[in-house]
């Protein structure tokens, strides 16, 4: 059946259409009586509102707190129950959380979202004591997405929502907002550049190695003035150390904040024209008020247009200091030739050349034996006596002598036939009858002898053929080994008997192998030859050199490095052949090789002193308070540093260059109470070369007698009495001027007949009479005092009486006046050394203090305040004679005659701090500051906050001015010889008003 044709259960559609409309109109009467469904979606839509509410105020929050942070920063937590909640470890950072989470809750207290009847509002807990304070800190958490951007995350807002006055809900929130604030990175890079400013040269990048970089050339350059004899009587000077301190600033703050202060960069270009022009007038007193003045205003005495910059053009560090074998190849040459070094002499080398080792080769052949021999008598027979004879009979032979081992060749030989009789008699006794029964025996021996020689082995020859050997020729066509043969034979086979006779020893087995040496005869002008050969070798050794960079004369060894260029430069010096041309070469070249022995073994004795003069230094160092691996910082080394992409736009200190003058509130912005922005000390270690320091040194390598200084001393400090008496007589001055005369007198007169003793064992062809001329007409270049003392201590006197010597020497030829020459050179200049003539200390450190004290006293007189030409003119005229005359500095080494340089040492401590250091970076709202930035600022003062909102502010900690200390050393190396370097003025120990120990 089909569905259509089933009317079985069929309902009408109307009354279907009528039961659907009741329906819907009953259901929709049912919905009408309940809650509406928007009700819940606006409660979701005013959470969501109010979140968005929350992070924008949490940001302006982080804003206003990084702002407040940086211009107030917790650097020293305080002893409160707030400051207590601030970690020492992290003194900033926890005081930032703490701004961040009361900025946010007062913020929060104004934040609220409605939507239809439901309002939402946010909200933090309450800060009522130190614990919820701790807490509240606790809530908050800082990341540093970038270097720029702080990331921050506040736990557990409390989000509330309310319809018609009743609680709905309540959800925490955990809010994290990412804010542009350079508060954190501010703070980083004002540390690092504190830190910086507090580091020593040895620590790393910093204010020690910027100071370290701008003091060198100053003090280099005036150092090396002083030595040429220009007005510096002050090397290093404290007005110097303020500007490399500012200079030092300035180039730490570039390279941290990547900009410097633009105020501080114009007070150096200021400051510096003032110390050059200051310079000239040293004495001129220009300080305090005038000197800020000068420094910040541009006002004040006028800078002239020729004032001369800081530094000049002159040596540097990095240049090198030349030091040359120079006399001790000459040392080494006269004992080489004298035999009086502890290696061969002359002498020996050409005696070991001139020979040949020889010795026999022999063999020895039995060829032949027979034995006669009675018998035995019978047992009744008792033996009574026994008798032996031995006879040899030697006859030519025929056969070839034996060839020579390797390495030798044969010079003679000879064969020998040698019948040996051996004969045995005995007697027989039996009762009263004797009997005799005799044994011979007889040995045959073919004996064949060589003579056999090889050229005499020396260690200072290296191994090489010489042709011609056995005959003339050569460079003197001298007889050469000829001889040797006709030696060799007559030492070991004539003197022994002749060939029989040795023969016979060869068969008894008694003849002996061992080797003998014999001399050749030398050409009569081999000496001369070798003698000349090796004069032009002392004078290429002489003019051998290294270098030794200026700054590193300190603990540099150029001895050591000298002895190793002579190892290394030895093939080309002694320039051997690959085939000798007779034995007078080889005889050159040994003599050569032996040579260069003896100067290496000089070099290496004076490595050991310079050595112990190194230890002393270090020694002498220690004990004023350096560290000696402060005197080899190299300067020129160290690179610049390079900054990253910095936030910073400006940096402004107050004072903005800081000065060693005392400064006053009102004179400098910023500036609350009087201090002093900067303070330095520093000390120059070697004023005179004597004194404790100096003497520490000296001791390490001589041995002085307490409380004397070496003659030289004494000379330069009576010639700079002389010189500033002839300016200005003061009596003081001139009664110990007086003193030290006759002191030094005194001692030099023991001088004379110590040369002319000299003279009579270096030069004996000289008898007494011209002995004594040349030292007569030596001390006659000289007609002072003070000048007869500084030539005996510094060579000239010694050259001179040398050079009178050789021309009162009669005859000879070129070599004979090249050895006295030398010799006198090398004995006068012993003489030097080993020169024992000390003056008192008391009368030279007297004079030298006076001297100073004068000159300085009566510049100050004659120029007070006015750099005009004519100040500049009295400065040239005192220095150029009085107080560059002054010595100072420490030689190296302390041994005369070996003295390569002169060295000096300069302790720097320089300590200061700005009174306010404010650093500015982009990061702020035009809104919160005009210009757009975040000062971070640094000063003396307390940090309170009210963390309660009870309308009192509570102590957090409190904030400190940059501060730093830091220190260097700076040393400067000039030539041997002069005055030496250092400050002459009197003030070896230079403290700035400021200075508290």
């Amino acid at each position: 059946m089909r569905l259509a044709d089933d009317r079985r259960a069929r309902v009408p559609f109307a009354l279907v259409g009528v039961v659907v409309l009741v329906a819907s109109t009953g259901f929709a009467s049912v919905l009408a009586t309940r809650d509406p469904a928007p009700a819940e979606t606006g409660a979701d839509a005013a959470a969501t509102e109010l979140q968005s509410s929350v992070r924008s105020a949490l940001t302006v929050s982080v804003r206003r707190a990084g702002r407040a942070a940086a211009r107030d920063p917790v650097l020293v937590p305080a002893n409160t129950s707030s400051g207590r909640v601030i970690n020492d470890s992290s003194p900033y950072t926890d005081a930032l959380r703490v701004r961040i989470y009361l900025a946010a809750a007062d913020a929060l207290a104004d934040q609220s979202a409605r939507v239809g009847a439901v309002t939402a509002t946010a909200s933090l807990p309450a800060v009522t004591d130190a614990a919820s304070l701790r807490a509240a800190k606790r809530r908050v958490h800082l990341r540093r997405p970038t270097p720029t951007d702080l990331a921050v995350r506040v736990e557990n807002v409390t989000l509330t929502l309310r319809r018609g006055g009743r609680t709905v809900e309540r959800v925490g929130y955990s809010p994290t907002v990412t804010v542009a604030t350079p508060t954190l990175a501010l703070h980083d890079r004002v540390r690092r550049f504190e830190a910086r400013l507090d580091r020593t040269p040895l620590a790393g990048p910093g204010l020690g190695r910027r100071l370290s970089t701008r003091l060198y050339p100053v003090a280099w350059a005036r150092g090396y003035a002083q030595y040429a004899g220009q007005p510096v009587a002050n090397v290093v000077a404290n007005r110097h150390v303020e500007i490399a301190t500012n200079g030092g600033i300035l180039a730490v703050q570039r390279d941290v904040f990547g900009r410097s202060d633009r105020r501080g960069r114009a007070a150096m270009v200021r400051a510096t024209a003032r110390v050059g022009a200051k310079d000239l007038l040293a004495a001129s007193r220009l300080q305090g008020d005038r000197w800020l003045d000068a420094v910040g205003a541009g006002t004040g005495v006028p800078v002239p247009a020729d004032a001369p910059r800081l530094a000049t053009h002159s040596r540097t560090p990095a240049q090198p200091l030349h030091v040359g074998v120079n006399q001790t190849a000459d040392r080494a040459f006269t004992r080489f030739v004298a035999g009086e070094s502890d290696g061969p002499s002359l002498a020996d080398v050409l005696t070991d050349v001139y020979a040949a080792e020889v010795r026999l080769v022999t063999t020895s052949d039995r060829v032949g034996r027979s034995v006669t021999d009675d018998s035995r008598p019978s047992a009744e027979w008792t033996l009574v006596e026994t008798d032996r004879d031995r006879t040899s009979h030697v006859t030519s032979s025929d056969a070839s002598a034996p060839s020579a081992p390797a390495g030798f060749h044969r010079l003679a030989g000879f064969t020998r036939r040698v019948v040996v009789e051996r004969r045995t008699v005995r007697r027989w006794r039996s009762g009263n009858v004797t009997r005799t029964t005799e044994r011979l025996v007889r040995e045959t021996y073919r004996v064949r002898v060589a003579v056999v020689g090889r050229h005499a082995r020396t260690e200072h020859a290296p191994g090489r053929s010489i042709d011609p050997v056995h005959e003339r020729g050569g460079p003197l066509d001298g007889p050469n080994l000829a001889d040797v043969e006709a030696a060799a034979v007559d030492r070991l086979v004539d003197r022994r008997g002749g060939p029989d006779a040795v023969a016979r020893r060869v068969a008894a087995g008694t003849a002996g192998g061992e080797s003998r040496t014999v001399a050749a005869t030398r050409p009569p002008t081999l000496r001369d030859w070798v003698y000349a050969n090796l004069a032009a070798l002392r004078e290429r050794v002489r003019n051998l050199s290294i270098e030794v960079r200026r700054d590193r004369a300190l603990d540099a060894n150029p001895y050591a490095r000298l002895a190793r260029a002579v190892r290394d430069r030895r093939s080309s010096l002694v320039d051997a052949p690959a085939t000798y041309d007779g034995v007078a070469e080889k005889a050159s070249v040994a003599a050569r090789n032996a040579y260069l022995d003896a100067v290496v073994a000089r070099l290496e004795h004076r490595a050991d002193a310079v050595q112990s003069t190194g230890a002393g230094v270090d020694e002498a160092l220690t004990r004023v308070g350096i560290e000696p691996d402060l005197t080899r910082i190299q300067p020129g080394s160290w690179g610049r540093s390079s900054v990253s992409d910095s936030p910073v736009v400006a940096v402004e200190g107050s004072p903005a260059y800081l000065s060693l003058a005392e400064v006053t509130p009102g004179r400098v912005a910023g500036v609350d109470e009087t201090y002093h922005p900067l303070a330095a000390r520093n000390h120059n270690l070697f004023t005179v070369p004597y004194g404790e320091t100096a003497d520490a040194v000296a001791n390490a390598v001589v041995d002085r007698p307490p409380d004397r200084v070496a003659l030289g001393t004494a000379a330069r400090a009576l010639r700079a009495a002389n010189r500033t008496l002839a300016h200005d007589r003061n009596a003081t001055l001139a009664g110990r001027r007086d003193r030290l005369q006759v002191a030094t007198a005194a001692e030099l007169a023991a001088v004379r007949p110590l040369l002319a003793s000299t003279l009579a064992t270096a030069a004996p062809e000289l008898d007494a009479a011209e002995r004594r001329s040349a030292v007569d007409a030596g001390f006659a270049r000289w007609d002072t005092t003070h000048g007869r003392a500084l030539a005996a201590a510094n060579g000239s006197l010694a050259g001179a009486v040398a050079g009178e010597a050789v021309r009162r020497q009669s005859g000879g030829d070129a070599v004979d006046r090249d050895w006295l020459r030398v010799r006198l050179r090398v004995a006068l200049r012993q003489f030097r050394e080993e020169l024992r003539v000390t003056v008192a200390e008391e009368p030279v450190a007297d004079s030298v203090a006076a001297s100073r004290s004068v000159a300085r006293d009566a510049l100050a007189r004659q120029v007070e305040s006015r750099l005009d030409r004519t100040g500049t003119r009295l400065r040239r005229r005192w220095l150029d004679g009085p107080l560059s005359s002054v010595p100072a500095g420490l030689p190296l080494t302390p041994v005369p005659g070996y003295w390569y340089a002169t060295a000096n040492v300069w302790r720097v401590q320089v300590r200061g701090g700005y009174a306010r250091f404010v650093v500015r970076a982009r990061g702020g709202s035009p809104a919160a500051s005009p210009s757009g930035t975040v000062a971070y600022v640094r000063e003396s003062g307390t940090v309170a906050v009210d963390v309660d909102d009870d309308g009192a502010s509570e102590r957090l900690g409190r904030t400190t001015p940059v501060a730093f200390e830091t220190e260097t050393a700076v040393v400067v190396v000039v030539p041997p010889g002069g005055t030496g370097v250092g400050d002459v003025d009197g003030d070896a120990d230079e403290r700035s008003a400021g200075w508290q120990e």
